[in-house]
């Protein structure tokens, strides 16, 4: 019988393994939702207090966006809109800052539809270090 149970043990903790993302990120899942990261769930707790508090609403989940005109495509982690100006926005949840993220930050800054919030830290203290205000091609003569 402990054969049996080690057995069992060995198998649950591969599976769990096999689920840490590659920089070691723990998915989360809540009722409805499922989060890449703690960060990211962390944060998206933070929108529903923004959203409860009227200043954000329509919160939706990883949106796909096209930089430039190539077509890059990029998946920001949350878009909201702002319910003083009507405007959306996105927020991205970074708890590693990769290569390509630094590549897709700076499209971000010239080819971003809207605003972007950037979340920094852990799951315990998250924090909001950055907004990119995007230039926009026309704006440096890429149009």
């Amino acid at each position: 019988m402990r054969a049996l149970a080690e057995y069992y043990d060995a198998k649950y903790k591969r599976r769990e393994d096999k689920k840490a993302g590659k920089y070691k990120n723990q998915r989360v899942k809540t009722p409805g939702q499922s989060f890449d990261s703690q960060l990211e769930a962390s944060v998206h707790q933070i929108l529903l207090l923004r959203e409860r508090a009227g200043e954000i609403r329509n919160i939706r989940s990883q949106v796909t966006l096209k930089l430039t005109r190539a077509g890059i495509g990029y998946r920001v982690d949350f878009v909201a809109t702002d319910c003083k100006t009507g405007q959306d926005f996105g927020i991205e949840a970074k708890g590693f800052p990769t290569e390509v993220w630094g590549i897709k930050k700076r499209l971000y800054k010239y080819y971003g539809p809207f605003f972007l919030e950037i979340w920094t830290g852990t799951h315990m203290n998250p924090r909001l270090t950055e907004t990119i205000i995007p230039v926009g091609p026309t704006e440096i003569g890429l149009d």
